[in-house]
């Protein structure tokens, strides 16, 4: 049975006003996507986002079974708040990814970002910070093609190579379980 949780986040004020993060804990997918439908992208002030606290809220929020198989994605474009990062400020909520992405780690979270293939520094660099505490994946989307139900005003950007997205997924799962059964 497949669930999914959704934490949407977006800027801490002023440069947003409505939330910083809004969390849909596992459901069925009718629900997930329900949720979905009631979001909307608009404006901000500066490209650093509330990455952290969207994290934090997806590790420490969402109600996560320790008896099944766990992948968190975390779709960005752009990098959290953090001078390690090259951004002008740390998060205003005091998080740090090293204790996100260890509790992550300990929960067995699968984790993976997908990203726009093109040149941020910046977001390059949460990265590369991300990797010292966590191994992930990282898709790049080059090409995308909007899927949208015509009576909905959400799309979702897909890649057009999703199959190699799949793919790489399943062979991720396939390798945790593999090297799980053969520590026991």
């Amino acid at each position: 049975m497949l669930r999914f949780g959704i934490v949407a986040y977006r800027d801490h004020p002023p440069q947003e006003s409505t939330f910083v993060t809004s969390v849909q804990d596992f459901s069925n997918f009718s629900s997930a996507s329900g949720f979905l439908e009631k979001l909307s992208a608009t404006g901000g002030g500066d490209p650093p986002e509330a990455v952290l606290d969207g994290l934090n809220d997806a590790v420490t929020k969402l109600s996560w079974n320790d008896n099944t198989e766990k992948l968190l994605f975390l779709l960005l474009d752009n990098p959290g708040h953090g001078v390690r990062f090259g951004t002008n400020y740390d998060c205003p909520c005091n998080l740090h990814e090293r204790e996100i992405l260890t509790e992550m780690k300990k929960k067995q979270i699968s984790f993976h970002i997908i990203k726009p293939k093109v040149d941020n520094e910046k977001l390059d660099k949460m990265i590369e910070c991300f990797k010292q505490y966590i191994c992930l994946d990282i898709t790049e989307l080059e090409k995308v093609r909007k899927l949208s139900n015509p009576h909905s005003k959400f799309t979702i950007d897909k890649a057009l190579d999703s199959s190699d997205i799949e793919m790489r997924i399943f062979n991720r799962i396939k390798f945790r379980h593999n090297h799980n059964l053969s520590e026991k």
